[in-house]
């Protein structure tokens, strides 16, 4: 009964990785592993079946290796999506600087001009 508990779970894990439920069955598949280990010691080694505990290794890191993938292809999509934002942001500047009659100013002064501005703090404004 355990021997097919485990052969199910496996199964499960690694046909449903994103499974609601995984990361318990993946807790289940060590508790069978666990079985599997004391029954090859309380047989004193006659019956070898603590390589069934490989399942649940093989199990968990295959789910590991999934969501390690993902988060990767998360960053690289952000990283796409912020990229795709500048560039936008970047032609938006441009075709305001063309339309507009004073884009003969240089940005530079323009942003020197705006940082040298100076507003006073509220808490001095109070007293």
């Amino acid at each position: 009964m355990p021997l097919s508990a485990l052969f199910i779970l496996f199964d499960f894990v690694v046909h449903n990785p994103t499974h609601p439920e995984t990361k318990s069955n993946l807790s289940l598949l060590g508790v069978a592993a666990g079985y599997f280990c004391r029954l090859e010691y309380a047989s004193k080694g006659s019956l070898p079946s603590s390589l069934l505990s490989d399942f649940a290794a093989i199990a968990r890191q295959y789910v590991d290796d999934l969501e390690a993938s993902a988060n990767i292809r998360a960053e690289v999509r952000d990283v796409a999506n912020m990229e795709s934002v500048l560039m936008q942001s970047q032609t938006m500047m441009g075709d305001i600087e063309s339309r507009n009659p004073c884009s003969s100013v240089d940005s530079v002064s323009l942003n020197h001009s705006i940082t040298a501005f100076h507003v006073p703090a509220i808490s001095h404004l109070s007293r």
